[in-house]
Order: structure tokens, then sequence, then C-alpha cells
């Protein structure tokens, strides 16, 4: 599990020039990324790209595209100096479709009664 620490300091380090060279990301830019953090994954759960609970609690699984979605908006990326790479943010939305998409089995559901 990742936390939304790691959500922010991943998305900073796409945006930086140099990758961010293993330097921790000055407050005010971490502040800053941060506090787009609701918004940005609000937007990708509106757009059933991908659904999101608790930002402290991040499955492996989507936390690389989630970043990507992170750096790449316009805020972000604007304020760092970085173009928005169109296709890494479509091919993160893509990837966050996939392993959000249900996988049916055909089998009858079994009713729980309690």
């Amino acid at each position: 599990m990742k936390t939304r620490e790691d959500l922010v300091n991943l998305a900073l380090s796409l945006c930086y020039a140099d990758g961010g060279s293993g330097q921790d990301a000055d407050p005010e830019d971490f502040s800053f990324v941060n506090n787009l953090v609701p918004s940005v994954l609000s937007s990708l759960d509106a757009r059933k790209v991908y659904p999101y609970g608790d930002v402290d609690e991040i499955e492996d699984a989507p936390f690389t595209y989630l970043a990507t979605c992170l750096a790449y908006t316009p805020a972000v990326a604007g304020r760092f100096g970085a173009s928005i790479d169109q296709a890494a943010v479509m091919e993160a939305e893509r990837m966050l479709r996939e392993i959000n998409a249900e996988t049916f089995s055909y089998q009858t559901a079994k009713n729980l009664y309690f």
C-alpha cells in the first residue's frame, strides 16, 4: 500500500526536469500538489475512470497511473514548467479503467441471508 505522501512525491518527481534527483520536494511545492490530490481523484471518480477511497491506502497497481494523472494536470505541470504529456495521461487513464473493470464470472449469484 502507498500513501498520499508517496503519491505526491512521485507526481513531483515526474514534473522535475531532473526527476527530483533524490531530493525531498520543497515544502511549498509539496503542499501545492498535496492540495490538488482530492480534486484530481474526484475528477477521475466522476468521469468513471477510477474510484478512490482512502488516499492514505492506495493499492500498488493503480499507484503510478494515479501519480501520472496528478503530475500532468495543467495546474501541476504548469507550476513546474513541465509539458503536459497527453499520451501518458491517456494511457494512465486507460490502465486505471482496466484495473477498475469488473470481471464477470457468469455464475449465478448466491443470496446471503443474515
